[in-house]
C-alpha cells in the first residue's frame, strides 16, 4: 500500500478492493449458472426427442427414469439456476454502485491531499 496515506483513506482502499475481488467472484458466479442454464436446455431438448425411458446417473449408479420425470427435474432444476442468476445479478448491481461510489470518495479524498 502507498505510505502516506491517512489510515481512513487506507481503509477505503483496502474496503474497495475487497469490494473489486467480490464483485468478480459474483460475475464468474453468474458466468457459471449461464453456462449451466445452457447445458440444461441442451439436455432437455434431448429428452424431448427421446423415446421410452431414460437413464439418469445417481452416485455411481444408473437408475431408470421416464423422460416426463426427467422433464420435470430439468425444469426445475433450471428455474432454480435462473433464480439464483436473479439475485446474483441484483448483487452485482448493488456491489457496482458501492464501489462506484467508494471509488468517487476515495478520488475526492486524494485530490484534496497535498501533493508530495
Amino acid at each position: 500500500m502507498a505510505g502516506g496515506l491517512p489510515a481512513d483513506i487506507e481503509q477505503q482502499v483496502r474496503e474497495f478492493q475487497q469490494l473489486q475481488r467480490t464483485l468478480q467472484t459474483v460475475v464468474a458466479q453468474k458466468q457459471q449458472l449461464t453456462f449451466q442454464i445452457e447445458e440444461i436446455k441442451l439436455a432437455a431438448q434431448s429428452v424431448n426427442s427421446a423415446t421410452g425411458m431414460l437413464f439418469k446417473a445417481a452416485g455411481g449408479l444408473l437408475i431408470q427414469i421416464s423422460p416426463e420425470f426427467a422433464k420435470k427435474e430439468l425444469s426445475e432444476k433450471q428455474e432454480s439456476f435462473e433464480l439464483r442468476l436473479t439475485m446474483l445479478g441484483k448483487q452485482e448491481k448493488q456491489l457496482s454502485e458501492k464501489a462506484a461510489g467508494l471509488k468517487a470518495t476515495l478520488e475526492a479524498a486524494l485530490k484534496k491531499m497535498p501533493s508530495e
